[in-house]
């Protein structure tokens, strides 16, 4: 039994404890039988932090230019960041704190429904050994990867910021199979992404040792191991795909298999360094640092940006909170990081921002539309005994267009 003091508090299961009342200092004992414990420390419970708030306001695109125009870095989802050695946790499922980050580098919505994530590693002396690790992810039906977007895998563990995460391995326990632990190898090891025919579409590998990348073009025992065929789960189809190896992959298209150099620094310990494209979509480097809890862009370094002429602008001011705030704009505001975002056109824009003081996020929503043209301005001539009246746009532009009602007039030089 327990015995707070003051009195009030209840233990249930778990040792969960309610009816504390907010603010108080409380001390409890625990009895069984004749024996009991010391009181433990002080503890009190702090009211829930208020919601952040804020306000947003935006000025109006003077350009009348339309939305800005994409520039296609790359012609599928790619990875784009892989965190194989966090502290604090490995794997890609339970508690692990590894995740695999994706990113659509060309100018139009991808389908990347059933699309699966595969790596395995298992010594050819022992290949059912305690060594063996890997496994494969398949990714949800109806997941749709807008242009310019990240997409990352991992588990509830791997962030603080649960919606750093948007695909959580340990809350879809029947996406996945594992070949002994399922962790991507510290050592020698691989990843590669297939698309929902198994066919491999992309694919990184890296080694412990510098100068090893010719690994890959032998059956080394760390590449040679296909990975586990995950189970069919709602309308994705596993049955009679094949995966291929690091190996196979290599043999299959070379251009397709990214080396990304060694492993870790000596002495081998985790880093919470990853490998990232950089800039997003771009070319490998290793020992960076994850990006995926503020501006997915790695290591800050975007991908091109869409060309645009608009000129408006949405600024959002917190007005509680601890901060410092980030700021992270949608894609359709070019996933900007600053409190300001600029170049915008007429559209639907939103904003999540950050305190970084205690993780409370809110997203805020603003419309952006185009300035009114000046209204035509008409100078009619009167009618004489010879002619009938006529009129004129005073203030004709040829980069407009002129719609009448009732339909019927046209406009001509110099707005007669």
């Amino acid at each position: 039994t327990y015995t707070f003091t003051p009195a009030g508090p209840i233990v249930g299961a778990g040792g969960v404890i309610s009816s504390m009342t907010i603010g108080t200092s409380y001390t409890v004992i625990a009895a069984n039988g004749g024996c009991s414990s010391l009181a433990s420390v002080n503890f009190s419970n702090s009211a829930q932090l208020p919601p952040l708030q804020g306000t947003i306001s935006g000025t109006n695109n003077s350009t009348c230019s339309v939305s800005p125009i994409c520039v296609p870095t790359g012609t599928n989802v790619v990875i784009n960041e892989v965190m194989h050695w966090p502290s604090g946790g490995q794997g890609l499922i339970g508690t692990g704190r590894e995740y695999i980050e994706l990113y659509n580098p060309t100018c139009s919505p991808i389908d990347i429904s059933c699309f699966i994530l595969g790596t395995r590693s298992a010594p050819d002396s022992n290949p059912t050994g305690p060594l063996q690790t890997g496994g494969s992810i398949i990714i949800p039906s109806g997941t749709i990867l807008q242009p310019k977007s990240h997409y990352v895998i991992g588990t509830s563990s791997t962030s603080s910021n649960l919606l750093s995460v948007d695909f959580k391995t340990d809350l879809n326990l029947s996406n996945y199979c594992s070949t002994g632990n399922f962790v991507m190898p510290n050592g020698d090891g691989w990843l590669a992404l297939y698309n929902s025919s198994g066919t491999a579409i992309d694919a990184l590998y890296w080694t412990v040792g510098v100068n090893q990348s010719t690994k890959i073009t032998t059956p080394d025992d760390d590449f040679n191991d296909r990975p586990c065929i995950p189970s069919s789960v709602g309308s994705c189809t596993t049955t009679g795909i094949t995966l291929l190896s690091a190996n196979e992959i290599y043999i299959f298209n070379p251009i397709l298999m990214n080396y990304v150099g060694i492993s870790t620094p000596n002495p081998l310990a985790p880093t919470n360094l990853t490998f990232s494209r950089i800039p997003d979509g771009g070319v490998w480097q290793g020992q960076t640092v994850g990006t995926i809890d503020t501006n997915n862009c790695n290591n800050g370094v975007c991908d091109t940006n869409a060309v645009s002429s608009c000129d408006g602008t949405a600024t959002v001011t917190p007005i509680n909170g601890i901060g410092p705030f980030n700021y992270l704009w949608n894609t359709a505001a070019g996933n900007q990081i600053t409190q300001t975002a600029t170049g915008l056109c007429a559209g639907d824009y939103s904003v999540i921002v950050t305190d970084t003081a205690n993780g409370c996020q809110q997203t805020f929503n603003v419309t952006i539309s185009n300035n009114p043209l000046n209204t035509p301005t008409i100078n009619s001539v009167t009618a004489t005994c010879s002619s009938d009246g006529s009129s004129i746009i005073s203030n004709y532009d040829a980069s407009n267009t002129y719609v009448f009602t009732p339909a019927g007039p046209i406009v001509g030089a110099a707005g007669v």
